[in-house]
């Protein structure tokens, strides 16, 4: 929503695309959250796992793969294509 908001006012108001730079911040962001939430404690149950091992275990279990998928620059990737 953040994108709609403020970054395609802000090309037609430039006439710049700004879609790279935001991909980039994003795909920055989420590498940056991922050691975080790796240890960040979780809730087991009604109790809250402060456990760094179990935490970790949990992140690898059930985040890690969403979160890698979420980090591949697909409209990067397209646009690379397209171009060939």
């Amino acid at each position: 929503m953040t994108y709609y908001i403020f970054f395609i006012p802000f090309n037609i108001g430039t006439h710049q695309d700004m879609s790279l730079v935001c991909n980039i911040v994003g795909i920055c962001v989420l590498i940056l959250d991922m050691p975080m939430r790796a240890y960040t404690a979780v809730k087991d149950h009604k109790t809250l796992c402060l456990d760094r091992t179990e935490v970790l275990k949990y992140y690898l279990d059930h985040w890690l793969a969403l979160d890698l998928i979420a980090t591949i620059p697909f409209e990067l990737l397209l646009t690379t294509l397209e171009e060939k």
